[in-house]
């Protein structure tokens, strides 16, 4: 029994090691949030906003903070601060389009020494299709806090257009 125990503590330890190494970095940790945001906001030809709703809020549970700070230029009011609220606030806003697709480029990240904020810069890319198709490209700030091991969102400005 004993001859046996030590060759599995030593797949464990190797399993362990491999597991740990294989881990995303921070940086990628915080791209791959930037992405499900991108997703939760994607609209597809035909989709009901009210099936779309539920999806919305389970994507910004994960992704947002609570409460979190969100504004954008061409919205009078600051955005509400709750995540329900906020993905109930991208729901409406997103049914005007047929379609809708979002993406980040050109992500710059600054963690801070103890690797618990970020400061994000990006380009938010959207299109939507249909009769009044449009193309558009936003810088946007965000701010990451890290929360339980987990890159959460706490503040987003989407700022206007650059000229």
């Amino acid at each position: 029994m004993r001859r046996l125990s030590i060759p599995l503590v030593l797949v464990v330890v190797a399993l362990a090691a491999f597991a740990w190494t294989r881990r995303a970095s921070d940086e990628d940790q915080i791209r791959g949030q930037l992405t499900r945001l991108g997703a939760a906001l994607h609209v597809s030809e035909g989709s009901n906003p009210l099936f779309r709703a539920p999806r919305v809020r389970s994507e910004f549970e994960a992704i947002f903070d609570d409460p979190t700070h969100a504004s954008v230029p061409e919205l009078p009011l600051a955005l509400p601060g709750g995540r329900a609220a906020l993905a109930d606030k991208a729901t409406e806003l997103t049914s005007y389009y047929q379609t809708l697709d979002v993406s980040f480029t050109d992500v710059e990240i600054k963690l801070d020494s103890v690797k618990l904020i970020a400061h994000v810069a990006a380009t938010a890319k959207l299109s939507t299709s249909g009769e009044n198709a449009t193309r558009d490209t936003r810088p946007v700030d965000f701010l990451f806090y890290k929360k339980d091991g987990t890159w959460r969102v706490t503040s987003v400005t989407v700022w206007e257009p650059r000229s």
